[in-house]
């Protein structure tokens, strides 16, 4: 028997048990399957770790329950609280849910207007038809909104969050994800931070804002973006035009579809089908697969191809990136072009006009085709063989930290042989000396100082000399005597 206001008192019972008058809270105890009943109070009722049956009165009760329970409340029997560190549903007639522990357990609520708070995990909050709010924790949480009314709470920095919903919907703040559901054309807005929007299956509207936003679309969807709101990314299974401020574009799936561009500088990235690439006025990237078509106008800014596969430059695309490790080839076109190599081997063709080439890793051939070519190597670059058989103002620049004092020259048959000091690497100039047509009128060192075509042989002849002098080869001579070899490259290197 207890006294009203005399405390907040407890039962513990091992036995199905209903609370008396002015007890507030029950806890069952053991290990068997028994039941506890509250009374009008606001009562704490807790399971044991068997199945039970908890049932409220009339006052606004918290039930820590386990798996198996069952709650059973009144209708307009106060405001009422689970608390579950297993996944649950609300029951009918109770308000509110709280997931504690540190598992990845969800909550779902029923008809009514829930309130359901999820622990420091990753859960999924569905609050069911009611105008629910829903609030997070610190992990990836995933809430399911169904109307129009529910209210999600996320703190800042609390994980990567989504919303599902089956109504139109802009994410709350800290919410960084929306996926619209079900087959209903609605409209999905972001907020200030990176968000992924994802339409469904019909016809929707996805605004972005500031930040730099990913669309996941199909057919009939559209795309707002506002001017200088991030950068912006649309993923598309259908034919795809870029709207108004988007820069990027990836196609996926595996169906034959077309993308294109604005006027912004875009990246166009193809599926593994036959794609046909169309950008617009901007510096745009397109990243091709076989088979792909890249349609660029004239003068519509400095347009680059990305090739995993072998890839001759379209008109009016400037330049050609190889990518990966396959021996795959690259030409260009009537352009001036910059046409670099993966880290296999590669044949690169320049084409009509002055093309910078580099051949990048691997043992490489580069053509120059017409025009006033450059040619690039750096180390590491391996065993390369150039061909130049036009221009007049032709350069071999050597990269950065290869001096005049690593560059070893020798003629090998009719070709000249430009070996670097201490490694396999080389660079080959084909037929050199079947002609100056087949001569590159300038090497340049990665500190900047030139041999012309014309002193080449004069230095390869003093090199000679030096070797009979001193009866050492030239790669001994630079180890052993640097400042002598320095005076001999010195009347040559300028």
């Amino acid at each position: 028997t207890e006294q009203a206001g005399q405390g907040t008192d407890t039962v513990q019972s091992s036995v199905t048990y209903a609370l008396g008058a002015n007890v507030e809270n029950l806890t069952l105890i053991g290990n068997a399957a028994i039941n506890g009943t509250g009374n009008s109070l606001n009562n704490i009722l807790i399971g044991n770790g068997a199945v039970n049956v908890l049932t409220g009165g009339a006052g606004n009760d918290t039930y820590f329950v386990g798996a198996g329970d069952t709650i059973v409340e009144a209708a307009g029997s106060g405001t009422d609280i689970i608390r579950a560190d297993i996944s649950w549903t609300l029951g009918t007639n109770v308000e509110n849910l709280v997931l504690t522990g540190t598992a990845a357990v969800n909550g779902s609520g029923n008809s009514l207007a829930n309130t359901l708070t999820g622990n420091s995990a990753a859960n999924i909050l569905n609050g069911g038809t009611g105008a629910d709010k829903l609030i997070g924790g610190q992990g990836d949480d995933t809430y399911v909104v169904d109307n129009v009314s529910d209210q999600i709470t996320e703190s800042a920095n609390q994980g990567l969050d989504t919303v599902q919903s089956s109504v139109t919907y802009t994410l709350a703040a800290n919410v960084e994800n929306l996926t619209l559901t079900g087959s209903g054309a609605i409209n999905g807005t972001g907020n200030g931070l990176d968000n992924i929007l994802t339409g469904n299956n019909v016809a929707n509207r996805l605004s972005g804002g500031a930040g730099n936003d990913i669309y996941v679309i199909g057919a009939g969807d559209s795309i707002v973006e506002s001017v200088n709101a991030g950068i912006d990314s649309v993923q598309s299974s259908v034919t795809h035009t870029l709207a108004a401020n988007v820069e990027n574009l990836t196609l996926t799936g595996t169906a034959t579809i077309n993308g294109t561009g604005n006027g912004l500088n875009n990246i166009l990235i193809g599926n593994s089908a036959v794609n046909t690439l169309t950008g617009g006025a901007g510096n745009d990237t397109y990243i091709v697969g076989t088979g792909d078509t890249v349609v660029e106008a004239l003068n519509a800014g400095t347009d680059t191809v990305q090739s995993a596969v072998t890839w001759s430059l379209g008109a009016n695309v400037e330049n050609l990136v190889l990518v990966g490790s396959a021996a795959v080839n690259g030409t260009g076109n009537t352009l001036a072009n910059v046409l670099t190599g993966n880290a296999g081997n590669n044949a690169l063709v320049g084409g009509d006009g002055n093309d910078t080439m580099a051949g990048g890793q691997g043992n490489d051939v580069l053509n120059g085709g017409t025009g006033n070519d450059v040619f690039q190597f750096a180390r590491g670059d391996g065993q390369d063989t150039v061909t130049d058989t036009s221009g007049s103002s032709d350069r071999l620049n050597f990269g950065s930290g290869i001096n005049p004092l690593d560059i070893m020259l020798s003629q090998s048959a009719n070709d000249l042989r430009i070996a670097l000091y201490g490694s396999t690497d080389q660079v080959t100039i084909a037929n050199w000396y079947g002609g100056a047509t087949n001569q590159i009128e300038t090497v340049q060192a990665g500190n900047g100082q030139q041999l012309m075509s014309t002193q080449v042989n004069q230095l390869i002849q003093a090199m000679a000399g030096f070797t009979q002098q001193t009866g050492l080869s030239w790669e001994q001579a630079v180890a052993q005597r640097p400042q002598d070899v320095q005076q001999v490259l010195a009347a040559n290197w300028h």
